[in-house]
């Protein structure tokens, strides 16, 4: 049995000159304004799991040697008050120009695998998230699945997206394994990794290969894995890791009932909703944690004081549209569709070099 268990979440501040497309939020990466918004997911990521997970060790990643203040919140003092660690790392797996349009930052995530993969003793138990996520369940069935397979992967039901077809995608896995392939392997969600630090450390051997490809058919203009996730992917493709051994624990929530992808795996109901660990809502970061975190600032409100069992996560459930969509979040999900097109294309033009 392995030791303790580890949440991190992380936070890259963008300069000026790294500035990209996130969709869901739009304007500048570089802004206060923007910065802000995933500011206050990382504040209510944590506040929702020290709830959930008093005894866990939380770790914040970024390239800042203190967290910023938002507004009049002190949130490098909140973090030392719960005894959240921060550490920072640079940013070293960089993407040229026109690589990709959106989420340029992505790639952090390798970064902090190495870094975890050099430190690790004991075969600690980790578990990474995208900060957008709220936790609505407590830890322990994970951190049982974790002594029991050692890695969690959280599979989706595509195996190809709009950006990469089944063609390229089999030109690729080809070229990195020397074997032809039958079939287009599963697409794994990046919002999640959750791993022993044994195969932290066995999957951050892999990186680099995968990397430094990607960055050779970039040269050569050529379809390559444009995102952290396809990267893992191949990875647990390669190590044989394709088990879907943590769709229980997460999914990707739109809205309930509702995919913009139109993917099986991202459509969830109430009742499947309230029975996992965590809810990653990447639609809410400018809307239910932007309320959330008004509650969490606050330390009588009853986000620090409701039962844990049934009353906190139909609290949380509230601010977040889950079991009941608010007119304004249909509103938003018809509008999403619309957006994924556009992001679509602009993505396209980006990494064709037509948008300065």
């Amino acid at each position: 049995m392995t030791n303790s268990t580890n949440i991190c979440t992380w936070f890259y501040s963008d300069s000026i000159e790294e500035e990209s497309l996130y969709p869901q939020v739009g304007g500048k990466s570089s802004s206060k304004e923007f910065q802000e918004i995933y500011l206050r997911c990382v504040i209510v990521f944590f506040s929702s799991s020290l709830r959930q997970n008093p005894n866990a060790n939380h770790i914040l990643f970024t390239n800042l040697e203190l967290f910023p203040d938002i507004g009049n919140f002190k949130a490098q003092d909140f973090l030392n008050k719960n005894g959240i660690k921060l550490i920072t790392l640079p940013l070293t797996y960089k993407t040229p120009k026109y690589f990709y349009g959106s989420w340029r930052n992505q790639f952090y995530l390798f970064d902090i695998l190495k870094y975890l993969s050099k430190i690790d003793e004991n075969n600690q138990k980790y578990i990474i998230l995208d900060s957008d996520c709220v936790w609505v369940n407590s830890a322990k069935r994970i951190s049982d699945d974790l002594d029991k397979y050692g890695i969690l992967g959280y599979r989706m039901d595509r195996r190809s997206t709009n950006d990469l077809s089944g063609k390229d995608l089999k030109e690729i896995y080809k070229e990195l394994s020397n074997h032809e392939m039958k079939q287009i392997p599963y697409y794994f969600g990046g919002e999640w990794i959750a791993a022993c630090g044994n195969f932290i450390k066995i999957i951050s051997k892999e990186v680099d290969p995968v990397w430094n490809n990607c960055l050779k058919r970039f040269n050569e203009n050529k379809p390559k894995l444009l995102e952290e996730a396809y990267v893992l992917s191949y990875i647990y493709h390669k190590l044989g890791f394709e088990e879907a051994t943590a769709n229980s624990y997460i999914r990707r929530i739109w809205g309930l009932n509702y995919s913009p992808s139109g993917e099986p795996s991202e459509i969830v109901t109430a009742e499947q909703a309230l029975e996992l660990t965590i809810w990653h809502l990447p639609g809410q970061k400018k809307y239910g944690f932007k309320r959330l975190f008004g509650q969490v600032i606050k330390p009588n409100s009853k986000f620090w004081s409701l039962d844990l069992e049934n009353e906190f996560k139909h609290y949380l459930g509230c601010f977040m549209g889950i079991p009941k969509s608010s007119l304004i979040q249909k509103i938003y999900n018809k509008k999403q569709k619309y957006q994924e097109k556009i992001l679509r294309k602009l993505n396209k033009n980006y990494t064709l070099g037509k948008i300065n």
